[in-house]
């Protein structure tokens, strides 16, 4: 473990956060400026693990491409490759030095092998129970919006924000009968450190403006005066209400359970009560299913084949 020199900072770091108009306000600018002096550096990136991960799985799998991240752009990938996601981990919308899953990255990834007339289908690999709400619903949106059929299959877990994005998929598969799935819900937790910092002498001063009265009063009733009812009412139940109706508009079998059933009130299941309650669609190994995806992308390009044949003899 390294101890940070603080001689190493430099005076331009320093001006960043010291400068004459006061603190600086913008805190990501500052963390960029700072990361190589505060945070280890680190050649590991997502990106490039999910495109290992991607040529490790094709190479034991024969007749199927798998492209992943910036490849997924490329003109030279053979015709009728898979787009490959990986997500694995803590979901998060945003990850600035590439370390972990972020929205943002898969959604950008998404658009370009859609445009890749090279690349047949989605293939969405998801180990994840859950993360980030926040751009949860672009996501799903831009995934929605995709005219190649999307496939899911899970390894181990696909809860909350996870099976936000998997239930997308025309198909979902499960590894085995020991996944997890579901967790359809909104939570959020704090740490009241009041009492501790009491007993250390340490007090917690706020002070607001005049006419700011409201500012922050919907997380501290929450956090300090047991008053969560305005939070849960205004910030939390909104996005239960968008979560459950992004997955019954994208499940028919999800849209015809009743509002008060579990699988709609944060209940995780076994893969096979999972199957029972229409939550996945089968359980299958991870070759198998990436063969149904191909298939599935095969068939994608031969209807466009056709199509785009028809229109040639259309009277002009």
């Amino acid at each position: 473990m390294s101890i940070l020199n603080l001689k190493e900072i430099s005076k331009e770091s320093l001006d960043l956060v010291f400068n004459p108009s006061g603190w600086l306000i913008d805190v990501s600018e500052f963390y960029k400026a700072v990361a190589d002096i505060i945070i280890p550096r680190s050649e590991y990136s997502y990106t490039e693990e999910c495109k290992k991960k991607a040529d490790a799985i094709a190479k034991e799998i024969n007749g199927i491409s798998l492209v992943s991240g910036t490849d997924l752009s490329s003109s030279d990938v053979p015709e009728g490759s898979l787009a490959y996601y990986r997500v694995a981990g803590l979901v998060r919308a945003d990850y600035p030095w590439d370390w972990y899953f972020s929205s943002k990255r898969m959604e950008k990834e998404l658009r370009s092998a859609e445009a890749n007339p090279n690349i047949a289908a989605h293939f969405i690999h998801i180990s994840s129970g859950g993360g980030e709400a926040w751009y949860l619903d672009r996501l799903f949106a831009t995934l929605s919006s995709l005219d190649k059929p999307i496939f899911a299959h899970v390894e181990k877990v696909c809860a909350s924000a996870a099976y936000y994005i998997g239930c997308t998929a025309q198909r979902i598969t499960v590894e085995t009968p020991n996944c997890t799935i579901g967790s359809i819900g909104v939570m959020c937790q704090f740490t009241n450190m009041k009492g501790l910092y009491e007993k250390l002498g340490i007090k917690d001063v706020q002070l607001y403006a005049d006419g700011s009265d409201l500012k922050n009063k919907k997380i501290l009733d929450a956090l300090y005066n047991e008053k969560p009812e305005e939070f849960i009412k205004k910030e939390l139940n909104p996005l239960r209400d968008q979560f459950v109706n992004a997955v019954r508009s994208a499940r028919p079998s999800l849209a015809e359970l009743k509002d008060d059933h579990p699988a709609l009130r944060g209940e995780d299941y076994r893969a096979e009560e999972a199957l029972q309650v229409g939550l996945v669609d089968e359980i299958l190994s991870l070759e198998d299913a990436l063969s149904q995806a191909h298939k599935g992308g095969q068939e994608y390009l031969n209807t466009i084949s056709a199509r785009n044949k028809a229109l040639t003899f259309l009277p002009r």
